[in-house]
């Protein structure tokens, strides 16, 4: 991946993107999928999606996609953005893709897809 921001989904003036990190966690690297969501309407907005997230191509939540951890909620000012950074804790945008450098018992999986679902947008 190449560390620069690309579009999921984009409606009634708010963009949310993502871009491909290796971040500190813990005194490992690991690989993450950050989310960036922009405003570029003219007033606040309230902003509510959901994230299917697919490991190794099957879909993780896909019947759980509802669920409340899936969930993220964020209140823009106009023209604004809101994005995950490495170490900054923020759940809803910062999603684990896998560790860079295995150790025995871990999962090779990693994710391989995202998708941005029911946008609802006030």
């Amino acid at each position: 991946m190449d560390g620069n921001w690309h579009s999921l989904k984009s409606e009634d003036g708010i963009n949310v993107s993502y871009k491909f990190q290796v971040c500190e966690q813990f005194d490992r690297q690991v690989a993450k999928y950050l989310l960036k969501v922009t405003n570029t309407n003219l007033e606040t907005k309230h902003v509510r999606f959901s994230t299917e997230t697919y490991l190794n191509g099957d879909c993780t939540n896909c019947n759980r996609i509802d669920d409340q951890e899936y969930l993220t909620s964020i209140f823009l000012d106009e023209d604004s953005t809101v994005e995950g950074v490495c170490g900054q804790n923020k759940k809803q945008l910062e999603l684990f893709s896998h560790f860079i450098i295995h150790v025995p018992g871990m999962s090779g999986k990693h994710l391989t897809d995202i998708k941005i679902v029911n946008l609802d947008i006030d």
